[in-house]
């Protein structure tokens, strides 16, 4: 499961710097929508997507995968099931602490 945004970004070959850039918004922006934390998309970001010939609806695209990303670790999956490879999640820890 890959982000659409993060998807295309890749396919253009740009640095999560140069699509900021040219899209108009801040690193932080599209980091954040990277990571997920973002609950929509900026208005910039989607404006850029189209120009480039972005054939979907990227916001409602983005919808669907942080929605499947929520599940995801809700259901406690850790990290490397979602192929960051960076260890358990936090759902993960904390029911370790508690000795679930």
């Amino acid at each position: 499961m890959k982000n659409p945004i993060t998807e295309v970004r890749e396919e253009l070959g740009l640095s999560r710097r140069q699509f900021a850039l040219a899209a108009g918004v801040g690193y932080a922006e599209l980091w954040r929508s990277e990571a997920g934390y973002a609950r929509s998309l900026h208005p910039e970001v989607i404006q850029f997507l189209k120009q480039k010939g972005y054939a979907g609806d990227p916001e409602s695209e983005y919808a669907c995968w942080r929605e499947e990303l929520g599940n995801i670790i809700r259901s406690g999956v850790n990290n490397e099931q979602l192929g960051s490879g960076e260890g358990p999640s936090v759902v993960s820890q904390r029911q370790e602490k508690e000795g679930m």
